[in-house]
């Protein structure tokens, strides 16, 4: 009995939240916006070093009580080596899997690199970030933190995350994120939008930037045409499709990435990894949208490294085991040490 008002109670919370979130701008209360630490004006969101923050995307289930993720003075979050190794040194950007959330600092993919190969690995990972913020992070780093290595890490969300600038179109109920956008411009060029936020107060008015909003952000279509699916989510289709309507976003961002590496002298890597739903489709045989993009990026770009672990991973670890118990969609520590030994494999016997 209690099983069915616990079952019934979700569903009533989950129903009213979906109707709040139908909205095309919910209301932002000062409370939360006040919580809201790591607004960054030119990034839309970023650590900020020394921080230390109970990981909210956990439910508790991990071993207790949710992991804490620990940022440093440089702004990674913490690693297991210094810097100071004859090796070859790493740092790895990108979103949540690159920063490895719902884990322990010491059970990183970063952290477990380092362990493993005896080496220094920065940890600029930040939740819910596209690959055109995972680049901009990685200019405003690299100066101060060059490394042998530079390994973007993302999930096959992150061309849905790259064409959006009010992230709640896209993931329903994420009101905060408002970020800048990559776009090829008139002239086949890569230019940037600024993130339309100067400060953290305009937030809470944002409906008075719907115009520009409107028109930029790639997925505000998607949005208007599902908003009212508050139980199904289309999202994960949506997601893959996005990957063959902007391709050529992708090739450019690749050749930006590939310019730094000129430029810093460091060895460019490109992970893709994926959710459980969209691993379960590639192991069942299915072809998706981004593997011909990916194929063509690695003939265009030789000189990076590109690894497509939506499959491969599964060959190492089951995919029932690779993935934390919360729910939160996140890998699990096993799953992390499997993938920063196929990382640091590829790096190094390349070398």
């Amino acid at each position: 009995m209690t099983k069915l008002i616990d079952s019934i109670i979700f569903k009533f919370k989950k129903i009213m939240k979906g109707i709040r979130y139908i909205r095309y701008f919910p209301k932002v209360s000062s409370n939360k916006l006040t919580r809201f630490s790591t607004w960054d004006a030119e990034l839309g969101w970023c650590p900020k070093p020394g921080m230390q923050k109970k990981d909210s995307v956990s439910k508790g289930v991990l071993k207790g009580d949710p992991p804490f993720w620990t940022i440093d003075k440089i702004g990674s979050r913490i690693t297991s080596r210094s810097k100071n190794t004859k090796n070859n040194t790493f740092s790895i950007y990108g979103d949540s899997f690159a920063m490895s959330r719902e884990v322990c600092d010491n059970e990183t993919i970063a952290w477990q690199l380092g362990d493993t190969y005896d080496t220094y690995c920065a940890n600029y990972g930040v939740g819910n970030y596209g690959l055109d913020q995972s680049l901009l992070r990685l200019e405003r780093c690299i100066e101060n933190d060059r490394t042998s290595f530079v390994c973007i890490i993302v999930c096959v969300a992150t061309m849905a995350r790259t064409v959006s600038i009010y992230k709640h179109w896209l993931e329903k109920g994420n009101i905060f994120g408002v970020k800048p956008r990559a776009y090829i411009d008139d002239n086949g060029k890569l230019s940037f939008l600024p993130n339309p936020v100067k400060n953290k107060g305009e937030i809470k008015y944002l409906y008075r930037q719907k115009k520009i909003l409107t028109k930029w952000d790639g997925n505000y279509q998607y949005f208007k045409n599902n908003r009212f699916n508050i139980f199904g989510n289309k999202a994960q289709n949506y997601s893959l499709q996005i990957w063959a309507d902007e391709s050529e976003l992708f090739y450019a961002l690749m050749n930006r990435f590939n310019n730094l590496s000129g430029k810093y002298n460091f060895s460019p890597m490109f992970v893709l990894l994926a959710g459980k739903g969209v691993a379960k489709k590639r192991i069942s045989g299915q072809v998706l949208q981004y593997q011909n993009v990916i194929e063509k990026a690695s003939l265009k770009f030789s000189d990076i490294s590109f690894i497509d672990l939506t499959l491969d991973l599964y060959k190492k670890i089951d995919i029932d085991d690779a993935y934390v118990a919360s729910g939160g969609g996140h890998f699990s520590p096993d799953a992390n040490r499997v993938i920063a030994q196929l990382i640091g494999d590829k790096a190094f016997r390349n070398l």
